[in-house]
């Protein structure tokens, strides 16, 4: 039997024993209670990712570092009318137009040997089987020690802007051919700075080998036969300062002395206190006008029919008034109404998201007489409070000095693209 000493100690230990084995399955009850919550966790957020992914406005893919694909969305079995069977592993190429097949495969073997993200654009077969354009977008994922998972990518349909791009290409070449058939030429004359800016079949009307010249209006002066030169600068100054179109007959003696009869009409554009900024017009051999005049009218409505399928619109901003004149597009496409299409830098600024301001600003300062191109990405501010995503290229005209005079371009709305690359960004992070 135990001493009387023994008993205390062996209540101890035995009390002590139980507290533990009670610790230690309060313990592994926690945690099998934590594990089970946070595998709940882990399926409520992949249903939720799953969700996402399926509704989402845009084709989504996934692959493996086999190259294989692996997975695409509701949106693109909807595109495509097959089944998720059907585009799994190489499958998926099938919808592919031939032209673009190879080109399209090259890019991605080429991304996914090199761990990089890519951008390429090709013809997809829809399930009526149309073949619509597709700018597809893919990003590599890595697993936590660093291996390659595979790829996740984003297609948005394009087919509005590759047709609106194909459309305006046609109607320039259709511009240019009309006047080298019709020996047209055609000008704009900046008032304030006097520079005169030619362009068309220059070698027939004025004997310039060149198909643009860059001067000031005082050279086509001297162009003009001396008994016709007092009648045209009338009838400038009349359209001037009524406001009315400028139209008159004239004659031309080129370098060699050859006369050529031209029937020319023009139109001046004025700032908002009627001063006037630059006059526009076309000048043709009365023999061919009609059908020189047709074509321009042809080729404008073109023009105007492919910007607003491409959601696109022309700008023309001249520095020494800081009026920036937008072509009607703006407000058709962009839902700009309220606003003139003629507005200055500063009204323009002004709209533009505060964080990206200062990138409009530099995009412009950043042009030179040697680099005079630019293109930027901003976002702008609608009356209504919402936000457009613009994407602005233009090209900017310096005068002697290396001074900027003016800058045109055109300015695309980018919105739905920029939607899809955001979202895929998102992908990415959850992913």
């Amino acid at each position: 039997m135990d001493s009387e000493d023994t008993k205390p100690k062996l209540r101890e230990y035995f009390i002590s024993s139980v507290e533990d084995r009670l610790k230690r399955d309060v313990t592994e009850q926690r945690r099998a209670e934590e594990q089970k919550n946070s595998e709940a966790v882990a399926r409520e957020g992949e249903e939720r990712f799953q969700a996402i992914i399926d509704t989402a406005p845009a084709l989504i893919w996934m692959s493996g570092p086999d190259k294989a694909c692996t997975y695409v969305n509701k949106t693109w079995l909807d595109f495509t009318g097959r089944s998720m069977e059907a585009e799994l592993a190489s499958s998926w190429a099938e919808g592919i137009h031939p032209d673009d097949l190879q080109r399209c495969m090259d890019t991605y073997a080429q991304s996914f040997d090199r761990r990089e993200k890519f951008r390429t654009e090709y013809r997809l077969r829809r399930h009526d089987g149309e073949y619509r354009w597709v700018l597809d977008e893919g990003v590599p994922r890595f697993n936590q020690d660093g291996s390659l998972a595979g790829y996740i990518g984003i297609g948005i349909d394009i087919t509005g802007r590759k047709l609106a791009e194909r459309e305006i290409t046609l109607a320039n070449d259709r511009l240019r051919l009309a006047m080298e058939a019709g020996k047209s030429v055609a000008w704009e004359w900046d008032v304030q700075s006097g520079r005169d800016s030619w362009f068309g079949d220059l070698k027939t009307m004025f004997g310039i080998p060149s198909e643009i010249y860059d001067g000031r209006v005082e050279d086509f002066h001297r162009y003009l036969h001396a008994e016709d030169r007092r009648r045209v600068v009338e009838a400038i100054d009349y359209a001037m300062e009524t406001h009315k179109p400028y139209a008159t007959e004239f004659r031309l003696r080129g370098p060699d002395g050859t006369v050529r009869w031209l029937a020319a009409k023009g139109k001046f554009y004025y700032s908002q206190n009627g001063k006037p900024e630059r006059m526009l017009g076309v000048a043709i051999d009365i023999t061919e006008s009609k059908l020189a005049e047709k074509a321009l009218r042809e080729s404008e409505e073109r023009f105007r029919l492919a910007a607003q399928a491409g959601r696109m619109y022309a700008f023309d901003w001249d520095v020494a008034t800081d009026v920036i004149v937008r072509s009607e597009e703006s407000n058709h496409t962009f839902g700009l109404a309220a606003e003139p299409i003629r507005l200055t830098k500063r009204e323009l600024l002004a709209r533009v998201h505060p964080e990206d301001r200062s990138t409009f600003v530099n995009s412009i300062v950043e042009c030179t007489p040697e680099s005079p191109n630019t293109q930027i990405s901003y976002r702008l501010l609608r009356p209504d409070g919402s936000l457009l995503w613009l994407e602005r290229t233009g090209h900017a005209f310096f005068d002697e000095q290396g001074r900027m005079v003016r800058m045109v371009g055109m300015v695309t709305d980018i919105t739905e693209r920029k939607l899809a690359e955001d979202f895929l960004t998102y992908m990415q992070a959850v992913l």
